[in-house]
């Protein structure tokens, strides 16, 4: 569904270019669909990828909307990563005891 927005909004903003450029992802998505569907026997890898990806998708997501970079990540250490992922783990744990 994604594949004719981008494409048109390439043609769109891409006026004054005469020759239209197509991101790349986008063959590769299309690829990475095929390959799913003509191998299925390798589903498990595929539900692994799956769900490396999406969560590389949140981290980055996370770091987009907090302005940090990677290297301030790395600068800043182990331990107020672990604070905060604990301190996630208590608000999620909380939040469902609360709603149950």
């Amino acid at each position: 569904m994604d594949h004719p927005v981008a494409l048109m909004s390439a043609w769109y903003f891409g006026k004054g270019n005469k020759k239209i450029q197509v991101p790349t992802f986008i063959f590769l998505y299309i690829a990475a669909v095929v390959v799913s569907d003509l191998l299925p026997q390798f589903q498990a890898v595929y539900d692994v990828t799956f769900s490396i990806a999406k969560q590389t998708l949140v981290a980055c997501l996370f770091l987009i909307g907090s302005a940090i970079s990677l290297e301030q990540v790395k600068e800043a250490g182990m331990k107020p990563m672990l604070f905060g992922i604990g301190l996630w783990i208590a608000i999620s744990m909380g939040s469902l005891l609360w709603l149950l």
